[in-house]
């Protein structure tokens, strides 16, 4: 496999993601499919893709050079079970991702612009929440991780007060690989912020 054939090309960066066409399932079968927001060097990424190889991954980052990096990380260790693609990910999740078609979101030590002036800027600002929760199938996750106390709790009450979400408690982090920010913050004696919540059926 060619780190080409990781990422999907620009027919992708518009029109509705088709699972079943971009990791070419069998006619008739269904695989589970979990999305990473922001894959970084693509640690997490290739962990998770290399433990359950039954799922399918798909990492939407918008820098090319980190696209570049875990596209070849994942074509080195022969993953067939990864994909990228190199677009915003509010606009992808509010319009490209089919309703109920992911298992689990994945949201890694998102940018907290902690400026309140930028705060519009957050992943789950505005109708971020919603969005997710059309894209979640019924029971489906959506996991958090972050290193910037008043944003994770932001973000707990805002879900909290989302009819669509129900926090798992307590969270089952611990079968989770960890990303690459995971060791720097922890090598550094920074506490991290992890949570999890379901679809509600």
């Amino acid at each position: 496999m060619k780190a080409a054939d990781v990422v999907l090309g620009a027919r992708y960066s518009g029109g509705e993601i088709d699972f079943a066409e971009i990791f070419t399932w069998p006619e008739g079968k269904r695989r589970p499919v979990e999305l990473e927001i922001g894959c970084g060097k693509g640690k997490f990424l290739v962990d998770a893709a290399a433990r359950w190889p039954e799922h399918d991954f798909i990492a939407i980052e918008q820098v090319a050079a980190l696209v570049r990096k875990a596209s070849g990380k994942a074509a080195r260790m022969g993953l067939s079970n990864v994909r990228l693609l190199r677009t915003n990910a509010k606009e992808a999740l509010a319009r490209q991702v089919l309703p109920a078609s992911l298992r689990r979101v994945h949201v890694y030590f998102p940018d907290p612009w902690p400026k309140r002036r930028h705060a519009k800027h957050r992943f789950f600002a505005g109708p971020m929440p919603d969005a997710i929760a059309r894209a979640l199938e019924p029971g489906g996750e959506l996991l958090l991780a972050t290193d910037h106390d008043p944003y994770f709790r932001e973000v707990v009450a805002r879900l909290a007060a989302h009819r669509g979400f129900v926090r798992v408690l307590p969270d089952p982090f611990a079968e989770i690989p960890t990303g690459g920010f995971d060791a720097i913050f922890a090598g550094a004696g920074v506490p991290i912020f992890r949570a999890i919540w379901q679809r509600r059926r």
